[in-house]
């Protein structure tokens, strides 16, 4: 290579403005009046004499200004600026409750048109995991709201606008929190666990246990665990069948979530006989439509 040639390109590159976001080979090559097949050497030539910065991802060279910043004087990446109408900690909250919002516009989807005696057992399950996206959606909100001290009625109109009023409905059934509008936060109270007596004669004692335990059961494991020991899981089972067939509880195999394996789960009488879905999970005690 000429040593007048690599002058040309000294003076061309002192002629020429790179733009920040760069150039391509051929706007690079039209721009230093040069041949397209030698753009590439130009570029590696002044970039080693850090004229300019010379990038190449993917097998694509691009030409950017050359800057005596940090990272090798890869021009510094333009920053994305939230939105003057909305402020950032919100844009946020939206971005986070997003997943959330999609699985119920999912499960609502997949609910039976048919009114709530079209596949009764199908809508509660639905229903149910609605339940868990609402009490999400519910947690997010209550906690951004304590934590960044927005009006309640300005996050709520926000997430009323950015979701849809099919969604957005679904949840407020569930979670009145939710509901549009200036309305206070319901304060919940924390709930005390109940304790059971240790001394309890073990007939009494799983029955107790049972009947402190909410609508979906206690598992035989979870009694045989918070007696530790003092009664085993197999001698629970005996018990419990022993109350069931007296008519003090009821017996089903079941699971607590919709993962693991089925167990045997103790439910008392106050809450009716349990149905048990496809999941293995009993089912609500509702079968209405949303």
């Amino acid at each position: 290579m000429k040593k007048s040639e690599y002058e040309g390109w000294l003076h061309a590159i002192g002629q020429i403005e790179i733009p920040a976001d760069g150039l391509s080979l051929d706007r690079f090559a039209r721009a230093m009046n040069i041949l397209s097949m030698k753009a590439d050497h130009a570029a590696i030539y002044l970039h080693r004499g850090k004229h300019l910065f010379r990038s190449q991802q993917n097998g694509h060279i691009r030409v950017f200004p050359f800057s005596h910043s940090t990272g090798r004087g890869r021009p510094r990446k333009h920053r994305a600026h939230a939105s003057s109408l909305m402020p950032a900690q919100i844009i946020a909250l939206l971005v986070d409750i997003t997943p959330v919002a999609g699985s119920v516009a999912v499960l609502l989807a997949r609910m039976p048109k048919g009114g709530w005696q079209d596949e009764p057992t199908r809508q509660a399950e639905i229903r149910r995991s609605i339940e868990v996206e609402a009490r999400s959606m519910a947690s997010m909100f209550r906690g951004f709201v304590e934590r960044a001290g927005f009006p309640v009625k300005m996050v709520r109109s926000y997430l009323w606008m950015t979701f849809s009023a099919n969604v957005m409905s679904a949840v407020a059934e569930i979670e009145p929190d939710l509901a549009n509008g200036d309305a206070p936060l319901t304060e919940t109270a924390p709930v005390t666990p109940k304790k059971i007596k240790a001394n309890l004669p073990p007939h009494e004692c799983i029955h107790t246990y049972v009947e402190a335990a909410g609508p979906f059961g206690i598992g035989a494991y979870e009694i045989a665990s918070a007696t530790r020991g003092r009664i085993k899981r197999e001698e629970v089972i005996q018990i419990a069948e022993e109350l069931a067939s007296s008519g003090f509880l009821y017996i089903a195999e079941a699971r607590a979530s919709s993962r693991g394996p089925k167990g045997i789960r103790l439910y008392a009488m106050k809450h009716g006989k349990p149905e048990i879905g496809s999941d293995g999970r009993r089912l609500p005690q509702y079968t209405t439509a949303l």
